[in-house]
């Protein structure tokens, strides 16, 4: 009733404040530059651990200004509603619009996925391995998870969120597939370019939510499973139920 009131009618009986109001409306801070300050604080954090007490301070307050990103961001939510792609059924529309906005951000390259890093081949004609082009984008070696570098560096921040949210491994999950698998509506960009290293390191982002959360979440949700579904769904797998094939 209080969306319906907001949204709606008062709206409709005040059209120009309505617009006044949005027009006064600050834009929502840019997330980039705080998610670059916190992976430099990390940075410095995970490559000389006795500096942890020294730079505490600024880590506790970027995690904050985070989080106060992600309130503003759901506040804005309402000029942008349309723009909400899904919901988890209990979950707040506008609160899922502002952490798949986070997300989107995190997933930009250079945040969750390190900049690729090309090393120069002495022979014109040499062939050069995807792995040894793209370097800063190895995986951990003993598992298709990201390196424990990009580990050390994010989890404090993903945990962080999903101890304040508890639909984050969802929306996390949710979004990074949706990002590796456009809708078929979306309109192709003809100066696209594939980077198979990117969808790789992004993909194993995916996989650490599911081994990180998937044991410690509701019981009557599967975050495993629910990746899943949701990949059949971007693939646009029409097919008999899932009971029925589970029986098969």
């Amino acid at each position: 009733m209080a969306w319906l009131l907001h949204n709606y009618y008062l709206p409709t009986l005040n059209p120009a404040g309505n617009v006044q109001d949005q027009e006064a409306a600050e834009p929502i801070r840019p997330l980039l530059p705080m998610l670059k300050f916190y992976k430099g604080t990390m940075k410095t954090i995970t490559r000389d651990v006795s500096l942890m007490s020294q730079f505490k301070s600024r880590l506790v307050n970027v995690l904050r200004d985070l989080e106060r990103w992600i309130a503003e961001c759901k506040v804005a939510a309402n000029v942008a509603a349309g723009e909400i792609s899904w919901s988890t059924e209990g979950s707040d529309a506008k609160d899922v619009w502002a952490l798949e906005s986070f997300c989107d951000g995190l997933a930009t390259k250079g945040m969750l996925v390190p900049l690729s890093k090309k090393w120069a081949s002495p022979k014109p004609n040499r062939k050069i391995s995807l792995t040894r082009i793209h370097r800063k984008r190895q995986l951990s070696t003993d598992s298709l998870l990201p390196s424990k570098a990009s580990i050390a560096f994010w989890e404090p921040l993903l945990r962080h969120v999903q101890a304040i949210h508890s639909d984050f491994p969802y929306i996390f999950c949710r979004r990074l597939v949706s990002i590796l698998l456009p809708s078929p509506s979306t309109p192709s960009d003809p100066n696209h370019r594939p980077d198979p290293s990117y969808e790789m390191y992004l993909t194993s982002w995916i996989m650490w939510a599911i081994e990180t959360w998937n044991d410690v979440l509701s019981l009557d949700l599967d975050l495993r499973r629910d990746t899943i579904l949701n990949l059949m769904k971007a693939l646009r797998y029409e097919s008999a139920p899932l009971s029925q094939k589970n029986s098969a």
